[in-house]
């Protein structure tokens, strides 16, 4: 991993961020944090999550994710975890195969509702009481 890569650049409570760079150019990230929440396919709290791993197009296949990726779990261990957790959209065939390949196993496939509720205005961010 070039120079810059390697080591967290944030600690905020939780939650670690490392970044991979090349150059004067960041070209990866990868956001963990600890989760004591219910975590599908745990079984241990709180849980090591990775929350999003990103590296530009040009720079794939070069093994800069996997770094990213163990650098959180050596994040999450050193918290204590000894299970480690993230999640992919079901139609994110890239995602879902370097998951698998990381030696992540599919614990359950969900699917997310939403829904407005009535009474609240909506797009200014505050919510205000309609009478």
């Amino acid at each position: 991993m070039p120079e810059k890569g390697g080591r967290a650049v944030c600690f905020v409570c939780r939650e670690a961020v490392f970044l991979a760079g090349d150059g004067d150019s960041w070209i990866g990230f990868a956001q963990c944090q600890l989760r004591s929440d219910y975590v599908e396919g745990t079984q241990t709290c709180p849980v090591g999550y990775l929350e999003g791993i990103y590296v530009e197009l040009e720079y794939r296949r070069r093994g800069i994710a996997a770094r990213l990726l163990d650098a959180c779990e050596a994040w999450a261990a050193e918290q204590g975890c000894t299970e480690f957790a993230s999640d992919a959209e079901i139609s994110n065939r890239v995602s879902r195969s370097f998951h698998k390949s990381m030696g992540f196993t599919e614990a359950a496939e969900i699917v997310h509702f939403a829904k407005k509720l009535p009474g609240f205005q909506s797009g200014s961010g505050d919510k205000d009481v309609i009478s």
